[in-house]
């Protein structure tokens, strides 16, 4: 009895504090869907739905409803999402990040490439989650992004960011490449989109490095004539996480179906 009450108390305790992380991540989602996209601008949402088994350290079958908007213009570019996973164990949990990026290239007015890489921006970025519940995730990141062209890409960047977990004292560093080709097989039309994280032992309190890699491979569902193109698109995900959590030995692989609808 004991137990079932400290289990009690506990879903009451993470409430407020659930209520409280996704008033701020929808705020920042709404902030930036209200924000109007400049005339030489861009701006791109979408919903994903996915389901996988075999989720290390918690409920191994979880379905996640992802919303992403991103836009930008000569000035940089906005990036926020919001995860939110359907777990057996605890119910939902939530997690976000929010990115803002500012064009060198903008600042400085002057071009700012050189070989491949087209612009580099000056990037900060906040990341968050309501759990554990006695003390939620939160990470800080700053650095550089680079823009790099690729024939074929929609876009590819290269970031390096200075990063401080609020439970570690430490300042480490994160590596990320993050890309978006589309392409053919045949006549279907097919989007390859993910990124990899590659983090230093001091960005979590285990010591290791970790990295973290979630690659989409999917149909223009609706290019093949079940909606206008580019709105609707299915198909997987597969998710590596190399000693999740900075946890030795926890490896995490995971392959998702996934839907995704792009406004």
């Amino acid at each position: 009895m004991e137990g079932v009450a400290a289990i009690a108390a506990g879903a009451r305790d993470r409430a407020p504090v659930r209520r409280y992380r996704c008033g701020l991540a929808l705020l920042g989602l709404c902030l930036a869907l209200a924000m109007p996209a400049r005339a030489e601008g861009w701006r791109a949402t979408d919903v994903q739905v996915l389901y996988g088994t075999d989720f290390e350290l918690g409920s191994p079958n979880r379905m996640t409803v992802t919303t992403e908007h991103a836009q930008g213009g000569a000035w940089g570019d906005i990036y926020v999402f919001l995860d939110t996973f359907f777990r057996d164990d605890i119910n939902t949990e939530l997690y976000e990040e929010a990115y803002l990026q500012l064009s060198l290239s903008w600042l400085s007015g002057r071009p700012v490439a050189f070989g491949p890489i087209t612009d580099v921006d000056l990037s900060v970025s906040f990341h968050a989650s309501d759990e554990p519940a006695a003390d939620p995730f939160r990470a800080m990141l700053a650095g550089i992004s680079f823009d790099i062209a690729i024939p074929g890409f929609t876009f590819f960047q290269f970031d390096i960011h200075a990063y401080k977990n609020d439970d570690v004292n430490d300042v480490g560093v994160q590596f990320t490449p993050v890309w978006d080709l589309s392409f053919h097989l045949g006549r279907v039309p097919m989007r390859f989109r993910g990124h990899v994280d590659v983090l230093s032992p001091d960005t979590f309190r285990g010591r290791r490095w970790q990295w973290l890699t979630q690659p989409q491979l999917l149909v223009d569902v609706g290019a093949l004539g079940a909606a206008a193109p580019g709105h609707l698109y299915a198909g997987i995900e597969l998710a590596y996480w190399h000693n999740k959590y900075s946890v030795r030995n926890v490896d995490e692989t995971v392959a998702q179906a996934m839907v995704m609808l792009a406004f």
